[in-house]
């Protein structure tokens, strides 16, 4: 678009770099990757001095130069693609032998050229506790597990370790929680106005109330 280089020789890299991937592979594509990167900013950039030299001097001494000082990159990005063996050095040479695995990925790449990682592993869903609710601990996981299958000491005895837990609520029978932070628990209940003989009202006598 801003006329820089032509189009000829961008669609001709473009041609290149995809015959490079579909000729190794998807395994070597963080190395096509880098050698792209190091081609753009590197050796371009030397290859732009390097024929900017060779004009300059063609002109000084009156020999004809195929270098257009009104649009040098053109030229750059032709020869770049001439330039077989610094590719077969950054690319094909390494890209076979990880191909063949005689040399792993990780030997070949750099620290100049990163890409965009996650190295954070998140944990399992099931490992965190829901919005709201505690994280049980492995305590209360055994008493869930002693109340669901009745204990050793029978069902509904204390000696199954449910009954005598501090984590275990008579009023809604979660084993979260004990009596003192269940949500329906309710420090007024049975306080009422008293009756006669000092007993609640509406409850028959008993002298206590019911949950």
């Amino acid at each position: 678009m801003l006329g820089a280089v032509r189009r000829p020789n961008l669609a001709k890299y473009g041609r290149w770099i995809r015959k490079l991937a579909a000729v190794y592979g998807p395994v070597v594509w963080h190395l096509l990757y880098q050698t792209d990167v190091r081609c753009r900013q590197e050796l371009m950039q030397a290859v732009f001095q390097e024929l900017l030299a060779a004009h300059t001097a063609a002109v000084m001494s009156g020999t004809p130069s195929n270098f257009d000082p009104l649009q040098p990159w053109d030229s750059v990005w032709s020869r770049v693609l001439d330039m077989k063996d610094w590719w077969y050095d950054e690319f094909e040479r390494p890209a076979g032998m990880i191909v063949n695995k005689v040399m792993g990925l990780n030997t070949a790449i750099g620290g100049d050229v990163l890409i965009a990682t996650n190295n954070q592993n998140s944990p399992a869903p099931h490992a965190a506790p829901l919005h709201g609710q505690p994280k049980l601990t492995n305590v209360k996981r055994n008493d869930r597990k002693a109340k669901a299958k009745g204990g050793k000491g029978g069902k509904g005895s204390p000696s199954n370790g449910v009954a005598a837990s501090s984590s275990f609520c008579v009023i809604c029978k979660g084993t979260d929680h004990n009596m003192k932070y269940c949500p329906q628990y309710d420090p007024n209940h049975g306080k009422g106005a008293k009756g006669k003989g000092g007993k609640p009202k509406g409850d028959k006598g008993k002298g206590k109330g019911k949950w």
